[in-house]
């Protein structure tokens, strides 16, 4: 591989000769990237695959283009099959052609797509960020974009952002609507957007390609099981991981135990344990606790599992009937942890009412959250028993249309649009 070659390959990706198609302004990350990179720390970028986290730096290149001048970046993409199986080796022969041939002056802007792909980067981006000589970027599909083992190298150097699939907030604004005024205004459109979205969610290309959508979630499941699991941990049993994967997406919004799973599909704890941690790393679900004061009890009850998107559930779970209730609960789940908010279920061990999130802030319980669809005395008892148990700050019932409870009640579309992250 040699250094034209390189550099030809590049400049698809580049913006040396041609300007980046970017794609719909998602403008919170924009902000967020923003504030972040100020900081003068290497970015990482994290989500899953396919949430637009690729867009996010085309973004931000043309932003800093626009400032700096194209040849001050630098983009790759390890998904390229020319830099298939990089090294460290290939990331310095990728920086010194790009110094070489498009031959930037000063201080350049380095993006890393999937870097995750390439062992060891950390020790390449280290005394380049060091030496001022680049600010870095860099993302992956994957929770933890740094390895354990050059975890120290990075310490104290880098700033996370985590990218989920779009917003209520953002479906609305590509919609033409903007804000709480105007959604209050276009009302009926407004809960038709939020009824394809509780279907549907929001990934990007899905919500664009309205007609191909389930073929194009069905094809994003497989990529995440394919490349993020199977080929990264060098799954052999991965029809039985995959079988765990249609598990959990036609169960979720529910508690499970891993031994459950594992009579279910007739394989070990440990196994089903380790198939669980690798969707959970691969961000395609999320594993709740439950809330307890004891670490020990939090560790040893079965957890409470939401998918990252209510779309990919849609496209290929196995299901007999239509759950707008389960799937409520899922878009909220997701919404709270957009926004950093630390979840966990909660479950009276005496009586067995229930409520759907406890929100924790520090040391202080600040919410706890019923999903319903509407005024559900199970879940009123529920919302009892927590205020007397737990003592939250606040008590919550998300529902779809407005209904009288003893709680604040919250219309869903409403509390998407006012309750953290857009």
């Amino acid at each position: 591989m040699d250094k034209t070659m390189i550099i030809e390959a590049l400049s698809d990706w580049n913006p040396w000769r041609k300007e980046l198609n970017t794609g719909f302004e998602r403008k919170g990350y924009m902000e967020k990237l923003g504030s972040l990179h100020r900081s003068g720390q290497i970015i990482t970028i994290t989500g899953v695959r396919r949430s637009g986290k690729s867009t996010l730096m085309r973004q931000y290149m043309k932003k800093i283009a626009a400032k700096h001048g194209a040849d001050k970046i630098l983009y790759v993409n390890f998904e390229e099959p020319l830099f298939s199986g990089a090294t460290f080796d290939t990331l310095s022969l990728i920086y010194s052609a790009y110094r070489e041939i498009v031959n930037p002056s000063g201080r350049v802007f380095l993006f890393l797509d999937e870097i995750q792909k390439v062992n060891g980067w950390e020790k390449f981006v280290r005394p380049l960020h060091e030496k001022g000589e680049a600010d870095i970027f860099v993302s992956g599909s994957t929770s933890n974009l740094i390895g354990a083992d050059y975890g120290t190298l990075l310490t104290g150097r880098h700033l996370d952002m985590n990218v989920f699939p779009m917003s209520f907030a953002e479906l609305l604004e590509l919609n033409g609507i903007n804000g709480r005024k105007e959604a209050l205004m276009e009302h009926y459109k407004t809960v038709n957007i939020l009824r394809e979205y509780l279907q549907w969610g929001g990934f990007p290309k899905a919500v664009l390609a309205k007609e191909q959508r389930k073929e194009i979630l069905s094809a994003y499941l497989e990529d995440i099981l394919a490349r993020d699991i199977i080929d990264k941990y060098k799954v052999r049993e991965s029809t039985k991981l995959r079988a765990a994967a249609m598990y959990y997406l036609s169960n979720y919004a529910s508690i499970h135990s891993f031994n459950s799973m594992a009579r279910f599909l007739k394989i070990s704890p440990d196994t089903a344990d380790r198939f669980s941690g690798y969707l959970a790393e691969s961000q395609l679900l999320i594993f709740t606790k439950k809330f307890a004061y004891s670490l020990k009890e939090q560790t040893v009850n079965p957890r409470k599992v939401y998918c990252i998107d209510n779309g990919i559930r849609e496209a290929t779970a196995f299901r007999f009937s239509e759950d707008s209730g389960k799937a409520m609960e899922n878009m909220v789940a997701v919404h709270l942890l957009r926004s950093g908010k630390k979840i966990f279920y909660w479950k009276q061990n005496k009586t067995g009412h229930e409520v759907d999130f406890i929100v924790k802030e520090g040391h202080e319980i600040t919410e706890a959250i019923q999903v319903t669809q509407g005024n559900d005395p199970r879940e009123e008892r529920g919302l009892r028993a927590a205020e007397k148990e737990l003592n939250p700050k606040k008590l919550t019932a998300i529902t779809m249309e407005e209904t009288k409870t003893a709680y604040d009640n919250q219309i869903l579309w409403k509390w998407l649009l006012e309750n953290g992250s857009g």
